[in-house]
């Protein structure tokens, strides 16, 4: 017998239409792949499943859990179901965890709601949920809040609440998007051995077609709101039957296949990082205060005119601290961040303003740092506030849409109306509407799939070599920089332990955790 049958979903946002008729079943002990390009209605497709849709939705169709269906049980009996039976993981844990309170009050939270247990126990069993899925207690304690950790690890606390009931029913919608190769594949040992050992179904929702077909059983491709085919994983990868689906293998093997870039021309030197280092104050308690938190180390680096950084590591290396230096969005204790000869470390108000001109960030959930309230032109448009009164604005807004290839009906939207990857254009859009120098993406084509990321990159390197912009890209996915970055810079514990031309550091790595990356990455293994 099934555990979920979904019959005829379909799901339409006033004249948009999300979901059409779509239909599949998964039984218990079974793992499901849900695969497709940005904005084809995976995410819809998994908050429908559990009726969590937004305000103004209009949905038809069916949806049954383990024979019953969902509109019949009534609210309570839906909320009795959401965080017991069926666990979801959110594509954006930075929306989804409350930033008021603490994670591990938050994982103890959803076991307390569901069990009749005492604050203490379910407190010791967030402690273990937490440590299971990967989050150290002496790096990342229950104690912390949401903003104190890296997108990794906010990621995991999401896992760990989906996961804190033992559900009979998981719907991960890009559970491991924002993590490293070694979490990632410790996170999918985890759920793999949950399905195992509970008889757990799994239903995955991923751009990442290299990921699922490691370990779902069957995979469903969508586009444009339907699933156009289905079937066992080893049978669709050896011969998919629609051409989207060849599109989206055959996007995902070339990844693997790039030649190394090769650049070795002298390029006059643009942005200078020397000493940086960069401590989380101390959280003062009651009778002590806890240590302050070492985020980045004496770090020093250099980045050429046009060229292409990859700065990897793992979840809480210190990558996401170390760019905000970089963008002058916080200041270190010791060390300076230049751009050419110009201080941005030690520049203040309108100088600082003319010289964040020319380096300008795509933030890990782009989502977050936009208005709810602007439309796509309003928030690519706000940026321009920089320029003088003299430049020449027009047409600058239109240019950067078009370049990372967003059309002219998604320009109206509001961000809650796009998708995952879709949004993530939109932030790249506004980091290049001012042709900077420099531009530093955090993990900023971690939610596109295949075909789109490699849109991104086609734009990336066509920018770095016709217009001279580089880039610093930092991300946990190893595979994508080979050939794509000119060199890469390896960060752990908020120093980089090791930098250099990219095919020497991958052919050849000198230090312990670039080979664990390495290791980790099954694209790399030789």
């Amino acid at each position: 017998m099934s555990l979920l049958e979904i019959a005829g979903l379909g799901v339409a946002f006033g004249d948009h239409c999300a979901l059409d008729g779509v239909a599949l079943t998964l039984a218990a002990g079974e793992i499901l792949g849900i695969v497709g390009a940005s904005g084809s209605g995976k995410s819809t497709l998994a908050l429908a499943a559990v009726d969590l849709l937004p305000e103004g939705a209009v949905r038809e169709g069916t949806i049954r859990f383990d024979g019953r269906a969902l509109d019949a049980l009534g609210e309570r009996g839906r909320d009795a179901l959401r965080g017991a039976e069926i666990g979801l993981i959110f594509q954006d844990p930075a929306a989804a965890l409350d930033p008021l309170w603490t994670i591990g009050a938050q994982v103890a939270e959803a076991i307390r709601v569901h069990r009749r247990c005492s604050r203490r126990e379910a407190r010791d069993r967030a402690a273990e949920t937490l440590a299971r899925c990967g989050l150290d207690p002496a790096e990342a304690p229950p104690s912390r809040y949401p903003h104190q950790l890296s997108g990794g690890q906010r990621q995991r606390v999401g896992i760990a609440i989906a996961i804190a009931n033992r559900p009979r029913l998981l719907i991960a919608d890009e559970p491991a998007t924002a993590l490293d190769a070694v979490t990632q594949a410790n996170i999918l040992a985890l759920l793999r051995g949950l399905v195992a050992e509970d008889g757990m179904a799994l239903l995955l929702i991923s751009h990442d077609l290299a990921l699922v077909a490691g370990i779902a059983d069957s995979i469903a491709v969508m586009r444009d709101g339907r699933i156009i085919e289905t079937g066992p994983t080893a049978a669709l990868l050896a011969d998919p039957a629609t051409g989207y689906a060849r599109d989206l293998v055959s996007a995902a093997a070339a990844r693997d296949t790039v030649p190394a870039a090769g650049k070795t021309e002298e390029r006059e030197p643009l942005l200078e990082v020397e000493h940086l280092s960069f401590a989380y104050p101390a959280r003062r308690r009651r009778f002590h205060a806890d240590a302050p938190m070492l985020a980045v180390a004496d770090v020093g680096f250099a980045i050429a005119r046009g060229e292409i950084v990859g700065l990897v590591g793992a979840s809480g290396s210190g990558k996401s601290s170390l760019i905000r230096l970089i963008l002058a969005l916080a200041r270190p204790q010791a060390g300076e961040v230049r751009i050419g000869d110009a201080s941005l470390t030690f520049a203040k108000g309108r100088v600082l303003r003319r010289r964040r001109r020319r380096v300008q960030g795509v933030f890990q959930h782009p989502r977050a740092s936009f208005d709810p309230r602007f439309r796509v032109h309003a928030i690519v448009t706000e940026p321009l506030a920089l320029l003088d009164r003299d430049e020449a604005r027009a047409g600058r807004v239109d240019r950067a849409l078009e370049r990372v290839g967003l059309s002219a009906a998604l320009a109206e939207r509001y961000p809650h109306q796009l998708s995952g990857g879709e949004r993530q254009r939109v932030a790249i859009a506004r980091a290049i509407v001012l042709e900077p120098a420099l531009v530093v993406l955090d993990e900023a084509t971690s939610a596109l799939d295949p075909i789109s990321r490699a849109g991104i990159f086609a734009l990336i390197e066509r920018l770095s070599r016709e217009q001279g912009i580089a880039f610093l890209i930092a991300t946990h996915d190893l595979a994508m920089l080979r050939g794509f970055a000119d060199r890469l810079l390896v960060m752990e514990a908020g120093r980089i332990v090791e930098q250099g031309e990219t095919g020497r550091l991958l052919g050849n790595p000198r230090h312990p955790h670039t080979t664990a990356l390495i290791a980790a990455t099954p694209e790399l293994r030789p």
